[in-house]
Parts: structure tokens; C-alpha cells; sequence
């Protein structure tokens, strides 16, 4: 689809064609209106646990959070009556704001019901709001989403154990509105990036089923790859890696042992990071090509280290004694298979608990030939490549997407409708 954008002058004092309104300014043909105008608001139904499990459909929080859009579906039940099912009804355009969240950012979300789900009824934690004509169907899956009226609304809310809104403040807040032929071509523009997004998550999610799937096989021998064949051999642990305590190296950088990087410079972690008070002396030192077992057992516990630094001593660093791959134990450390034997090994332990030498020496590990290793983490490093494009690709079309609903429902980037 070609689109033609008129792109504004924002920067003298008095804009042509623009007007001055509390949500700055806005093309003059927009109008500034408030929810509780445009439509009706009603918080969910509630109900005792028993009344859980059986009856007529509930869309409940978990089925929405995070679904702009919502269809019928293999929803939870809820014993409710004829009169509730009326009272606390679904309708095509309706939408579902999150009224409570742990995370301040979950808090308002929303999503578009597209199409009548029957006999359903909505949670508690979810406020309907069902709106006039003035505001286009497919434009709802966009308007709420808009920076500034998402900082509104977090304004409006209220922080306990959790971050909730309520009817009140959702009836207050306010929305630059264009004239519906415009508010039809914004929402035509914006999804185009949804189905780009949505088209991209599925790819990842296959890509990801594809990745595990290809690394059971490959990690344990069960398919092998052209030109290698013969058994493979099993050690223990301690066979192909020994424990090493280095200390009195104060002077070297310290890491951060993490699940989805290993462990890497603390330097790099984003946010606040608690550094050691006094001496770290007694800290282990790490360097490139160690593995650490790590306290949080049921990930798997051993991390890779492409950097040189310091660990705390509560950790257990593993160097190797054999020539190895370390691509393909970074691998296999993260595979079904080891964290199920892994298990087996330290059972009773908890997250938060420590995985010996010991535990860790009582394990079997594969050893196929280095050379069979290497190009087993070749195959695997492709693989791996490939979604993370995808995942980089994902967050570009994020972004994009998220820069042009700044432009277009703010009105700073105008469309031509079919009648202009």
C-alpha cells in the first residue's frame, strides 16, 4: 500500500492548520475528548474460587495481557448467570483495559474484542469500555497505545502492592480524536506494521521450536552429522573439567554471572548493579573460556565466560582439562538433556541454593571427537544466528511502529484520506 504524509512545520510559535489544546497542539479539524464522553465503562465480574472451573466462558486478565486484538476462543469458565452474562457481556468493539498490574507498565493496557464472544463474561481485573460511533473499530487497537496517552493514564493511577486504575481516572483521560475517514486511514497504516510484527513472532517462534528440537538431537547423538559416525564416549565431570580457585586478584574487573549472557563484565548489566563493599580478595578469579556453575539450578546452573575478571566465592569455576569445544558444552549445559540429569543429580536443591563440585561430578557427560564437537556448534551457531536476526529484525519493526503512532495519532504527520 503507497501512503501519502503531509509532514508539519513544528517549530514555529503559531502553527497554520494546527490548534493549541492541553494536550498540545493538534490539527484543527481533531478534537480533544475525554472517555467518560465517548463511552461507558464497568469493571468485571467476581466471584468465590468455588465458582471457578465450570459453567460459561471467562476472558480472564491472562487472555488479553499482552493481545491487541481478541477472538473467540478456548477460554476459562465461570458459573455464571443469565442475568450476569447480560450485565457483564462482550461485544464486537468493545474494549478491555488491565486494571491492575504488578509491573506499572502492564497497568491500562488494552485490547480489542473483534468480534462477539457469547455467553462470556470478563475478570475482575479487567474494566470494559464500551464506546460510541465516533471512534473507528480498528483505530481502538491503536489510540490507546499512543506515548502520551499511556503516560497519562499512568499518572492517573494508583501504586499499592500492585499498580491499578480505575473507572474514574479512565473516564478523565483524554485523546486527540481525528475525523473518522482520517482515524480509518491511521489505523490502516499502523497495521501494516501489526501484521508485520505478528508475521515476524510467529517466524521466531518456529525458529525457536526448530532450535531446541535440532539441539536434543545433535548434543546427544541421536542424528549425527555427515562424515562422523561411531559411539560416543561418556565421562564424568571431573574427567573433562576441574574446579580452580584463583584469588588475590582485586585488581580485575567483576562480573555478572546471568542466565541469558553468561557471565560478563557488571559494567554491562543496565540499571542499578550492587557492587561488594570492602576487599574482593577473596573473589574467584574467571578467565575466557571458564564456566561457572551458577546457583540457579534450574536453568541448567553453569554459565560460559568470554571475559577475564572476578566472581563471587559463593560460585564454583570450572576450567577444562581436556581439549574441547566450548561452544559445544555452552550448548549442551543448556539442553534438556543435561538439565534432566542435572535434576536427578541435585535433587532437593532450590533455586537460590548452590551446586557442589560434587553434585556436578557425578554426572556423565558426552565427548564426542573435538572435531565432531566443533562442527556440532557450527550447525548450532547458524541456527542461532538466524533467530537472532529474526529477533533484531522484530525490534526494528518495534520501533518503527512505535515512532510512527507518535507522528500520526498526535497529528505531527498528516494522511491523505480518499476523499483529500
Amino acid at each position: 500500500m503507497t501512503t501519502t504524509i503531509k509532514k508539519q512545520n513544528t517549530n514555529t510559535a503559531v502553527r497554520p492548520g494546527y490548534k493549541h489544546t492541553p494536550l498540545g497542539w493538534i490539527p484543527e479539524e481533531w478534537e480533544v475528548e475525554s472517555l467518560g464522553k465517548l463511552g461507558e465503562f464497568k469493571n468485571g465480574i467476581n466471584k468465590g474460587k468455588e465458582e471457578f472451573g465450570h459453567g460459561y466462558p471467562l476472558v480472564n486478565i491472562m487472555d488479553v495481557f499482552g493481545v491487541i486484538k481478541v477472538y473467540n476462543g478456548q477460554f476459562s469458565l465461570v458459573n455464571s448467570t443469565e442475568k450476569e452474562r447480560k450485565e457483564y457481556s462482550l461485544k464486537k468493539g468493545d474494549v478491555l483495559f488491565i486494571r491492575s498490574s504488578v509491573k506499572p507498565e502492564g497497568v491500562g493496557l488494552t485490547s480489542l474484542i473483534c468480534e462477539d464472544i457469547n455467553e462470556a463474561v470478563y475478570s475482575g481485573f479487567i474494566i470494559r469500555f464500551r464506546s460510541s460511533s465516533e471512534i473507528d473499530f480498528n483505530f481502538k487497537t491503536q489510540c490507546f497505545y499512543e506515548k502520551g496517552f499511556r503516560q497519562r493514564l499512568l499518572n492517573k493511577s494508583t501504586i499499592s502492592a500492585n499498580t491499578n486504575i480505575n473507572q474514574v481516572a479512565l473516564k478523565s483521560l483524554t485523546i486527540p480524536l481525528p475525523p473518522l475517514p482520517e482515524q480509518r486511514k491511521i489505523a490502516a497504516i499502523l497495521s501494516t506494521w501489526d501484521d508485520a510484527i505478528q508475521t515476524t513472532q510467529a517466524l521466531i517462534a518456529r525458529l525457536q521450536l526448530r532450535n531446541k528440537g535440532l539441539a536434543q538431537q545433535l548434543l546427544t547423538g541421536k542424528k549425527r552429522l555427515k562424515g562422523f559416525e561411531g559411539e560416543w564416549v561418556k565421562l564424568h565431570s571431573d574427567k573433562i573439567f576441574k574446579s580452580v580457585s584463583k584469588k588475590n586478584n582485586d585488581d580485575e574487573e567483576l562480573l555478572s554471572v546471568t542466565q541469558d549472557r553468561g557471565a560478563i563484565p557488571r559494567t554491562m548489566l543496565e540499571g542499578r548493579v550492587t557492587m561488594p563493599d570492602g576487599s574482593t580478595k577473596g573473589y574467584k578469579l574467571v578467565e575466557q573460556g571458564d564456566f561457572i556453575i551458577s546457583l540457579r539450578s534450574f536453568q541448567g546452573g553453569l554459565e560460559y565466560s568470554e571475559y577475564r575478571g572476578l566472581v563471587s566465592p559463593a560460585y564454583t569455576v570450572l576450567k577444562p582439562i581436556k581439549k574441547i569445544s566450548d561452544s559445544f558444552y555452552k550448548y549442551y549445559f543448556k539442553s534438556y538433556d543435561f538439565i534432566g540429569h542435572l535434576a536427578v543429580a541435585v535433587i532437593g536443591i532450590r533455586d537460590g541454593k548452590q551446586i557442589s563440585f560434587d553434585d556436578f561430578c557425578t554426572l556423565r557427560l558426552p565427548y564426542p571427537e573435538v572435531k565432531e564437537q566443533v562442527a556440532i556448534a557450527a550447525v548450532l551457531d547458524k541456527a542461532d544466528e538466524e533467530l537472532k536476526a529474526q529477533q533484531a529484525y522484530l525490534a526494528t519493526l518495534q520501533q518503527q511502529k512505535k515512532g510512527l503512532m507518535q507522528q500520526l495519532l498526535t497529528g505531527a504527520v498528516r494522511v491523505k484520506t480518499e476523499k483529500e
